[in-house]
């Protein structure tokens, strides 16, 4: 005969019921195809049986199958048509199209030869965060997401599928509204590894921070795996900050995040962040950083303090200073709750430098600081905006200081402060409130001060006063009225 075929096959397949047909046609090139048809289907051991299906005196094997249910690798699929050919050592998959968790619609297709195929296809979902979770991402950082992360997504890819690695050299689409492209690779093995590289044209920082999700648990949970991370972004935002032509080259290791380099442009200003963390030295401990460096610079005209804190709604106009060429730099190391710091940077002509240490999971800050500049008088007006600080007289400026910054405050317990011929001690702060509470109490070597026009139409400026509220004690061994008496002892 030159053919013999079974139809109408009834089946048991791991206890599913299944139909199905056969057809080995005879000859110089035997063929056998086979046509199944069931209600539930682990895909796994058929993978390993086409592989192994170019028996002795078989020339090629076609396969179609039809599951109502199905698994691979673990991860389940509805609806899954598949068919595949075996001929010469070389698969031929036509086309496949299967429902992954969360109603993905997956189809592909492509061919395979010496244990490497290429598979090419398309994955359209509206619930991405399902089928996320049945790969085996930690609940614990999905359930922290906010409701509209990881939603929708449409994305055309090519896959390269080895022994113990799947390639995806190419991913073009739309993640959550946004333009994606970019590549991927999973390595498998006692530690994964999982290497990605995406550009978007817009991302919401927002949107991807798990909530109720601290940093050391968030680096536990990826302490089981590798990576490495290239990303970049026309245009980041997060709430009031925006960043454009963001990039972050980044890589977990050992339960360590090695952060090579994140830049982005602020405002006009450009920004560089590397460094280190670490994982607690004991369990229940903070996490550790280490190689912190930072650094922002921008040109005049191009002032990121000022755009920022406007975007943020903090204050309305800054002062001319704000508009000069600045640049900052900063490095550190320790344990999150104890960050030594070393910061320097300049303003027009002021420079900055401070040592201060830093408790990132209180939020708060306290050390030394340092401000010079060579002009007091030229200081004051780029601070206000205003003329006629001649009163000041000649000199320069510095306030040398030691205090803190909490959520709550802004203080200088200790600072000498030298502006012109004037020379001041003692302590200040300032308390957060509906109207700022501040208290001060300042000792001065000399305290040169204007003369108020207490005659004339124009209104006395004394609208600074009615800024908060609180109380000051100051006193002066010499009190030099411009245009009027020194006095002593005041």
């Amino acid at each position: 005969p030159e053919m013999l075929a079974l139809e109408r096959l009834a089946l048991d397949l791991g206890g599913a019921p299944a139909t199905g047909s056969a057809t080995l046609r005879l000859g110089a090139t035997p063929r056998l195809a086979l046509s199944l048809d069931a209600a539930r289907l682990d895909l796994d051991p058929w993978i390993a049986a086409m592989e192994q299906a170019a028996a002795p005196g078989l020339a090629a094997v076609s396969l179609a199958l039809a599951a109502e249910t199905a698994s691979l690798r673990g991860l389940p699929l509805r609806r899954l048509r598949a068919e595949a050919t075996l001929a010469g050592g070389r698969l031929v998959l036509p086309a496949l199209s299967a429902l992954l968790p969360g109603d993905a619609l997956l189809t592909a297709s492509g061919t395979g030869e010496g244990g490497r195929a290429e598979l090419a296809g398309r994955l359209v979902t509206a619930d991405l965060r399902s089928l996320v979770a049945a790969a085996g991402a930690p609940e614990t950082v999905l359930a922290g997401l906010p409701p509209a992360a990881l939603r929708w997504a449409w994305l055309d890819w090519r896959a390269v599928v080895e022994a113990g690695q799947v390639a995806l050299p190419e991913i073009a689409g739309r993640l959550d509204g946004a333009a994606v492209s970019g590549a991927a690779t999973l390595r498998f093995g006692p530690r994964p590894r999982l290497g990605l590289g995406l550009a978007f044209d817009r991302l919401d920082l927002g949107l991807y921070r798990p909530r109720g999700v601290s940093a050391a648990e968030a680096l536990a949970v990826a302490a089981g795996f590798d990576a490495d991370l290239r990303l970049s972004a026309e245009r980041v935002s997060d709430g009031a900050l925006v960043l454009e032509r963001a990039s972050l080259d980044a890589a977990l290791e050992g339960g360590r995040l090695l952060l090579r380099r994140a830049a982005a442009s602020l405002a006009g200003a450009q920004a560089t962040l590397s460094g280190q963390v670490l994982p607690p030295e004991r369990p229940g401990g903070p996490l550790r950083i280490a190689e912190l460096a930072a650094e922002l610079a921008a040109a005049a005209a191009a002032p990121p303090l000022a755009a920022l804190l406007r975007a943020a709604g903090i204050v309305a106009s800054l002062p001319p200073i704000a508009d000069a060429a600045v640049s900052l730099r900063l490095s550190g190391a320790g344990p999150a709750d104890a960050l030594a710091v070393t910061l320097s940077g300049e303003i027009e002509a002021l420079r900055l430098e401070a040592s201060p240490r830093l408790d990132l999971l209180a939020g708060t800050v306290a050390g030394r600081v340092t401000l010079r500049h060579p002009g007091a008088r030229r200081l004051a007006v780029l601070m206000t905006g205003e003329e006629g600080w001649d009163w000041l007289g000649e000199g320069s400026f510095s306030l040398v200081g030691s205090g803190g910054l909490t959520a709550e405050r802004a203080s200088l317990d200790t600072f000498d402060l030298v502006a012109g011929e004037a020379r001041l001690a003692g302590a200040l702060s300032v308390a957060r409130g509906a109207r700022p509470a501040v208290s001060a109490r300042l000792a001065a070597e000399m305290l040169p001060l204007p003369v108020l026009p207490f005659s004339g139409a124009a209104p006395l400026p004394l609208a600074w006063l009615f800024w908060g509220e609180g109380t000051a004690e100051v006193s002066a061994e010499r009190l030099l009225l411009r245009g009027g008496p020194e006095l002593a002892e005041v």
